[in-house]
């Protein structure tokens, strides 16, 4: 659950596990004169405030931002989470005193709109087209002119309700019912999935390529 994520540190403890372990262990962490430990699990999660271990922050991003393609636009992803990680670790202390429901409720409402933000570079074709992008984002009375059918609001808002609800599904729901009624979860799941399934094949359309293989 990456987008229930309280912190980008948190979410990159749970987004791309294998790459970004791999990253810290085999990169971040020699680069920053550390000794690796572990397993190379756990994702990019080091909250060191040295400068040149800062510094190291940048370089390792800029890097993973151009593994994934040959494009400004890359480097600029990669840049983007470097200097949210960085000021994160720079109020990790004081979040640390707030209320624990406070700071997750709160924490979940500030990154996932941060985390957002970052997927316009990671996808967009140019870096004209992200700043673009950025602007009219930050500027409310632009709303309109983003160029998306009416449709798209509704289908958004419908996504994010569906994916702020699933942790507490998982969590909360599954488990309540199962304990009052086995069979009565596994009904509601074949319901689900005889929902999901064709809906996945209605919308289903020819994609690109991977997205890796565009190097």
């Amino acid at each position: 659950f990456p987008y229930h994520a309280s912190s980008p540190k948190d979410f990159w403890r749970r987004w791309h596990i294998s790459l970004s372990s791999w990253i810290r262990d085999y990169l971040y962490l020699p680069l920053a004169g550390i000794n690796v430990h572990g397993n190379s699990v756990g994702g990019l999660a080091n909250a060191t405030l040295d400068k040149k271990k800062n510094r190291v922050l940048l370089i390792t991003w800029a890097i993973m931002g151009l593994w994934h393609g040959a494009n400004w636009t890359f480097v600029l992803w990669g840049i983007y989470h470097s200097i949210v990680i960085f000021f994160y670790r720079l109020i990790d202390p004081f979040t640390k005193k707030l209320n624990q429901n406070y700071k997750v409720l709160g924490g979940i409402a500030i990154t996932l709109p941060i985390m957002m933000l970052a997927w316009i570079p990671f996808r967009a074709e140019s870096l004209n087209t992200t700043l673009k992008m950025w602007v009219k984002i930050i500027n409310p009375f632009a709303y309109n002119s983003l160029g998306m059918r009416e449709n798209a609001y509704l289908i958004t808002a419908i996504i994010l309700t569906g994916v702020l609800s699933t942790y507490w599904i998982k969590t909360k729901l599954a488990p309540f019912i199962s304990q009052k009624n086995s069979n009565l979860l596994i009904a509601c799941e074949s319901i689900a999935f005889s929902i999901i399934i064709p809906l996945v094949i209605i919308f289903f359309r020819p994609i690109n390529q991977f997205i890796y293989f565009q190097f």
